[in-house]
């Protein structure tokens, strides 16, 4: 009886350590944890930032009861995973308006300086800023060279990528020119807390190209809305902004958005905190 005792006790043993290990073979391979907490514990997030995964196929777009919650945050380590939502707050909103009203660039500039703690006005910078005179007998200068004519004017066309850079970097070296960055590798700096000056269009509209002049010889059409606004956030189907040209925050389509920032260039500049 002893030995059969102990020979049924040993077969009950071994089925249940392969239960377990069998258990913890599918928790491993399975990369879905649900939680009924809504907001991830932001131990491993920077404290200006605020974020949760959203589970994506709740149709009206909210954090479900449910919120997705990564493998990395269950063991208690870096998030390893993009997020669905993200938001660096504490960015300032500036108006561009009344004083500028073609000044949207040095304004942007000056919603990611004064985000820095860097004390400057976007009057400062409007003052500051190369500027050109505004194209005449069909001869101009271009925008990466200088702002064609004064963000003061509402005829002023407006500035690119090059001098802005250029005069931010008078203020700070915690800004970087990424013109040329794919947007996915622009999201991925906003993940990581870096707002960004963003080169489309007025509310994303079709472009309007309007006016062309000779710069050295060579012809150059203006985009007529042409627009920065400062990129401080997104979704999975949407990006956030603050926008110089009514002083708010806004929420624009992410693709429109993207094929704007594309066709205009890939312009973006960055400023690290």
């Amino acid at each position: 009886m002893k030995t059969k005792f102990f020979s049924a006790f040993t077969i009950l043993l071994v089925i249940g350590a392969t239960l377990s290990i069998a258990f913890i073979a599918y928790m491993a391979s399975n990369d879905k944890i649900y939680s009924t907490m809504e907001y991830i514990d932001s131990k491993y997030l920077d404290s200006r930032f605020s974020a949760y995964y959203k589970d994506t196929s709740n149709a009206n777009g909210n954090p479900s009861p449910n919120t997705r919650i990564p493998n990395a945050v269950a063991g208690n380590q870096p998030i390893q995973e993009p997020l669905t939502y993200f938001k660096i707050t504490e960015v300032p909103r500036i108006n561009q308006h009344p004083e500028l009203p073609t000044g949207c660039e040095v304004t942007s500039a000056a919603i990611a300086l004064n985000y820095l703690g860097i004390n400057v006005s976007k009057i400062d910078l409007a003052n500051t800023i190369v500027k050109s005179p505004l194209p005449a007998n069909g001869v101009g200068s271009h925008p990466n060279e200088a702002f064609i004519g004064s963000p003061y004017d509402k005829n002023g066309y407006g500035v690119f990528h090059s001098p802005v850079f250029n005069l931010m970097r008078g203020y700070t070296d915690k800004v970087q020119d990424v013109t040329g960055i794919s947007f996915e590798d622009l999201l991925s700096h906003i993940a990581a807390g870096h707002p960004a000056i963003v080169w489309t269009t007025t509310n994303l509209d079709e472009f309007e190209y309007t006016d062309t002049w000779s710069v050295n010889d060579i012809p150059f059409t203006w985009p007529g809305n042409e627009h920065t606004s400062v990129l401080i956030g997104y979704s999975s189907n949407q990006v956030i902004v603050n926008d110089p040209y009514t002083g708010l925050e806004k929420t624009f389509d992410k693709a429109t958005f993207k094929a704007r920032f594309e066709a205009l260039g890939h312009q973006a500049i960055i400023v690290i905190k």
